[in-house]
């Protein structure tokens, strides 16, 4: 089954700040979140509690899960030490 992936501002803000080699990749990972919302290496974030995360190389993508309307929504796109500051 397809999901329907959603990008917030904020993450459309960090994907423009992002180098295009990085910015290449990070889309990668987050078009794959089409096929699959869980895919091999996601983690559960503890706080708040219903967000998950997926790495690309340095990076970090932090997005929401809708199971009932079958949405992903990508909520960060940023750097591994920052991309938790403010959740």
């Amino acid at each position: 089954m397809k999901w329907s992936v959603r990008l917030a501002e904020s993450a459309r803000a960090d994907l423009r700040e992002l180098p295009e080699r990085t910015r290449l990749q990070v889309f990668k990972r987050i078009a794959n979140l089409e096929e699959d919302p869980f895919p091999r290496g996601y983690k559960k974030l503890s706080t708040p509690s219903d967000l998950y995360r997926i790495r690309a190389g340095d990076y970090r993508i932090v997005y929401s899960v809708n199971r009932q309307t079958h949405v992903v929504d990508v909520i960060r796109a940023r750097h591994r030490k920052d991309v938790y500051r403010g959740l």
